[in-house]
């Protein structure tokens, strides 16, 4: 069963970022213990970092419903977004450095898998677009219901309509043992067409069944979700092996023989179990002896070129006012002349956007977020949107549309 990844800042206080550099478990830090970053660039990274995680972490404590939970699913798509580009540069940081500055500001892993905990026991709270936002799957978030006979009917429908694509097969629509599809060496490769025709399905495990006959079947269990319903349901295949043929249509299966059936799930080692088999146990640490200077590439560190506060404030200013505008001006836009009419209006916008992109490289990623969500304008969600609308209708035929927008 696929499971939901651990949360990015859960990941990061469970698993070292460079392996390389921790060749013993992570020490409990002390205030004597100094802890210094002289890059420019890493500094800045790390304390983005450590911000955006703090954000991602009040989020998640704010989520106690399903509105909560709705509410905070897209900012936490773009802080996670944030934090993936700031995952390369900190992997030049020693991992006791980062566990040290999300430490000094209460981002502990006791805390990060008790959120995590209670948002799996509650199902995120019906929410399916926070479950999304943190990597699980859309079903985590709903109750598995029955199917009804109303949900049987239109899949064996699906069924049989992918089985018109293999005219050699027969049985079916394999909803129950009696109605199995039945499986000849030449159609090893039918479960997997099967299974693909089934609008969001996804393979829970499959088992060999010996009936009392001595009939061979594979069943496969898959899990749908509808709307707002997730449900499991069965599919047979009844194995047919010629008395005359050396093929053997029957699925690889190592699980013991039996008639009960069950669902297997995969158990993924987690970063913890990893690091807590990777981590010597017999070598002691003393925290007195360990002070880490970060420097890029193990050089003298350069200055990164600075911004005044008068210079970031203007430069977000003129971000979130373009911003708005660029998202406006793609609003308008429903036919060909709407498309051309609003081109004049994204290429100021894009061009005042660029305008401010050398100050804006310098600007904390946190701070652009926070800039957008506090001024009401459209979230970059919102903007994704409309980029999907967009080329989803070829860009209304609009080949000016299409330059000023890719170009």
């Amino acid at each position: 069963m696929q499971t939901m990844k651990l949360l990015p800042l859960l990941a990061l206080l469970a698993a070292p970022l460079c392996i390389a550099q921790q060749e013993s478990p992570a020490p409990q830090q002390t205030e004597q213990t100094p802890f210094t970053v002289a890059d420019p660039q890493l500094r800045q990274v790390l304390q983005d970092a450590v911000r955006a995680m703090t954000s991602v972490t009040e989020l998640l404590e704010s989520v106690h419903d399903k509105a909560t939970a709705d509410a905070v699913a897209d900012k936490l798509k773009i802080r996670n977004a944030l934090l993936d580009e700031l995952s390369f540069g900190l992997q030049y940081i020693p991992y006791p450095v980062v566990m040290h500055a999300m430490s000094a500001n209460g981002i502990t892993q006791e805390r990060t898998e008790g959120i995590q905990k209670r948002l799996e026991e509650n199902r995120f709270y019906g929410s399916t677009a926070l479950a999304k936002a943190m990597g699980a799957p859309a079903y985590m978030a709903m109750e598995i219901a029955e199917p009804t006979a109303e949900d049987l009917e239109a899949i064996a429908r699906q069924l049989k309509a992918a089985a018109t694509r293999m005219p050699q097969v027969s049985g079916g629509p394999g909803l129950s043992k009696e109605t199995a599809w039945v499986l000849t060496p030449e159609l090893q490769d039918f479960p997997d067409l099967v299974q693909q025709s089934l609008t969001n399905a996804e393979r829970q495990g499959q088992r060999i069944v010996h009936d009392e006959n001595g009939d061979i079947y594979l069943m496969v269990t898959l899990l749908l979700t509808r709307e707002d319903k997730a449900m499991v349901i069965e599919l047979w295949f009844k194995v047919n092996i010629p008395a005359d043929t050396q093929d053997d249509a029957t699925p690889t299966d190592n699980t013991p023989e039996t008639d009960e059936v069950e669902v297997e799930e995969e158990n993924t080692p987690t970063p913890v179990d990893a690091e807590a088999d990777e981590a010597p146990e017999d070598e002691e640490f003393n925290p007195e002896d360990m002070e880490i200077t970060v420097e890029a590439g193990g050089g003298t560190a350069e200055e990164e070129p600075t911004v005044t506060p008068e210079q970031q404030a203007e430069a977000l200013k003129v971000f979130v006012e373009s911003w708005s505008a660029l998202v406006t001006a793609l609003n308008s836009i429903s036919d060909t002349a709407s498309a051309d009419a609003a081109v004049p209006a994204i290429e100021a916008a894009r061009a005042r956007l660029q305008s401010v992109s050398d100050i804006l490289r310098l600007v904390p990623g946190m701070d652009i977020i926070e800039a957008i969500e506090n001024s009401g304008t459209p979230t970059p969600a919102d903007m994704e949107q409309l980029q999907q609308r967009l080329e989803a209708n070829d860009f209304y035929g609009s080949a000016a549309l299409k330059r000023a927008l890719l170009q």
